[in-house]
C-alpha cells in the first residue's frame, strides 16, 4: 500500500541524487550548491519497458542541494514535485514528502536496518563528465547494480556525515575519500536508469534553508520501527459510532468489484489517531472515512522505535 519510491527507489540512486560534482575551476575544498539532473531510461536488449518508465516512475528531473553536512533534494515530474526530502545534520534525520501526504516519512540516518550488503570497487575506466576527469566505480547492494562516474577533485568532507549509516551513505563517502558522483547508471533487469548533472551552481546556504517545515508532523516510517501500531478492539460506542456512519453509505460503494475499502491513518505517541485519508478514491467513502477513524473513539496502541512511544502510518482497511 506504501507508495514510497522513496524506498524501493532509493536503493542505490539514493546515494546518486545526495552527491555531485563542482563547477570547473572551483577552488573550495568542499562543494556548497545547487545541482540539477536530468533523469533518462534506455532498453538493455530490445526491452520496450522503458519507454514508459518516466511516466510511471513519474521523474524526469532532480534538484539537488547540499552544504556542510546536510542536504535537500525535490524530485520533479513535467514540472510538479513529486518527492521532496530534507536531510539536517542536527536531527540526523531523512525527512521525506510525498504530494499525497500532509506530513513527513521520518528515518533515522543512525540505523542500518534497510541496508543490504555493500560491495564497492573501482573500475578501469575513465570519462570526461562536466569537464571534469572522472573515474568509474560499481556499488552492488544485495541484487541492486549501479555504476557511478566521481570527479577526483570534487567532494565534500566524510566527516560531516560519519553518524549516517543509512543508505550505507558514510560508508560510501570513506570508499570515495569524499568523491562525489557526476554519473550514475542504475542497471534493473529491464531498464537502465541514467541520472546525469546538467547543472550545477555554487551557492552558501543559511542553515534554516535544511531545517524540515515546522508545521507538518514527523511521522517515522514503518521499515524502522520496532512495533508498529496496532488498533484496539472497538468498544461498544464505537462500534456504534461506526456502523451508523457506514449505514450512511449504504448504496453508494460498489461491494464485490472494489471491497478493499482502506483510509491512511497516522496515529501519535498516545496513541490518538491524528489525521486519516482515505485511499479508495470512490467520493462518498472518501469523504466518511476520516470521520470515522477521527471521531469514533478508535483507540490505539502507538508504535515504538528505540524504546520510545512515536508518530507512525499505517492503513486500516473499513468493513463494510
Amino acid at each position: 500500500m506504501m507508495k514510497l519510491k522513496l524506498i524501493d527507489g532509493i536503493k542505490l540512486f539514493f546515494l546518486s541524487i545526495f552527491l555531485i560534482t563542482s563547477i570547473n575551476g572551483f577552488t573550495q575544498d568542499f562543494f556548497s550548491g545547487k545541482i540539477t539532473y536530468d533523469i533518462s531510461f534506455q532498453n538493455p536488449d530490445n526491452h520496450e519497458n522503458a519507454s514508459y518508465l518516466e511516466t510511471e516512475k513519474q521523474v524526469d528531473s532532480i534538484v539537488y542541494y547540499i552544504a556542510d553536512g546536510s542536504y535537500k533534494s525535490e524530485t520533479f515530474f513535467k514540472g510538479e514535485i513529486t518527492e521532496a526530502y530534507v536531510y539536517n545534520k542536527k536531527d540526523n534525520w531523512v525527512h521525506y514528502l510525498f504530494p499525497d501526504k500532509e506530513y513527513y516519512l521520518s528515518i533515522d540516518a543512525t540505523t542500518e536496518k534497510m541496508n543490504q550488503k555493500l560491495k564497492f570497487e573501482w573500475l578501469n575506466e575513465e570519462k570526461m563528465i562536466l569537464q571534469q576527469l572522472s573515474l568509474k566505480a560499481k556499488v552492488t547492494q544485495g541484487f541492486q547494480n549501479e555504476e557511478i562516474f566521481y570527479a577526483d577533485q570534487i567532494r565534500v568532507n566524510p566527516e560531516d556525515f560519519k553518524d549516517h549509516n543509512y543508505a550505507h551513505w558514510h560508508k560510501i563517502l570513506k570508499h570515495t575519500n569524499g568523491r562525489i558522483p557526476l554519473k550514475n547508471l542504475f542497471y534493473d533487469t529491464n531498464f537502465i536508469e541514467v541520472k546525469e548533472a546538467i547543472n550545477i551552481q555554487q551557492i552558501e546556504f543559511e542553515d534554516s534553508f535544511f531545517e524540515p517545515d515546522p508545521k507538518l508532523k514527523k511521522v517515522v516510517y514503518r521499515e524502522i520501527l520496532d512495533q508498529e501500531a496496532e488498533l484496539q478492539p472497538l468498544n461498544t460506542s464505537a462500534e456504534k459510532c461506526y456502523k451508523k456512519k457506514v449505514n450512511k453509505i449504504e448504496g453508494k460503494l460498489i461491494v464485490g468489484k472494489n471491497d478493499n475499502y482502506v483510509v491512511q491513518v497516522v496515529v501519535n505517541e498516545k496513541g490518538e489517531p491524528v489525521l486519516a485519508k482515505s485511499v479508495t478514491k470512490n467520493e462518498a467513502f472518501f469523504n466518511v472515512a476520516e470521520d470515522i477513524i477521527l471521531n469514533c473513539g478508535f483507540e490505539f496502541e502507538p508504535a515504538t522505535y528505540q524504546h520510545k512511544k512515536v508518530k507512525s502510518e499505517l492503513y486500516i482497511p473499513i468493513q463494510l
